[in-house]
């Protein structure tokens, strides 16, 4: 074999290894950033819950105040529902219903459960929120929120590899429960 012959062949042996490298790679980096977008899934569902318990030990500690039918205040920094709070408003109010859980940010809303509700109450819960909107909506917003029949807010990741994967809430009884798809 001549030096030629043997640099060539040196050349293609490296870059042989070189993709061999940055295929494990590519797969490796593809299954952790699936794991990271399962994670903040799982994360928006516990903020959402922690939310909900919050404004629910709130309730107990003031039980019996007239500043309950006010409703109750979420202080943060937060900008609160595209295009109705901007951040030098006031803090976004939660408003319960006969249950006791929060309902919505309106008042008129309390009794009539909606999906836009729903949606309130996800971009008042989550701080820096993804972006959300009501299932008929939008395209474009990575939840779509939705009200099932039995009244619960179902909050569910789009995308194809997300099929079935969502939360509920239940301003009945509180309880937030997560579905995700097997793996």
């Amino acid at each position: 074999m001549t030096s030629r012959q043997a640099r060539v062949f040196e050349w293609l042996l490296v870059a042989s290894i070189i993709g061999v490298v940055m295929t494990v790679g590519a797969g490796f980096y593809g299954r952790m950033a699936e794991d990271v977008r399962r994670l903040s899934f799982e994360l928006a569902a516990e903020h959402f819950k922690t939310g909900v318990s919050a404004v629910r030990a709130y309730t107990y500690i003031h039980r019996g105040s007239e500043e309950l039918e006010r409703g109750i205040e979420l202080y943060s920094d937060l900008p609160g529902l595209p295009g109705h709070i901007t951040p030098d408003s006031e803090p976004v109010r939660v408003f319960l219903n006969r249950y006791g859980w929060p309902a919505a940010t309106e008042r008129q809303m309390v009794n009539r459960p909606s999906a836009e509700a729903c949606l309130q109450l996800w971009y008042a819960f989550l701080h820096q929120p993804p972006s959300a909107a009501v299932q008929e909506a939008s395209n474009e917003a990575e939840y779509r929120v939705s009200l099932t029949r039995d009244g619960q807010c179902r909050y569910q990741r789009r995308g194809e590899r997300w099929q079935g994967a969502y939360f509920d809430y239940s301003p009945v009884t509180g309880a937030v429960s997560v579905v995700l798809p097997e793996e």
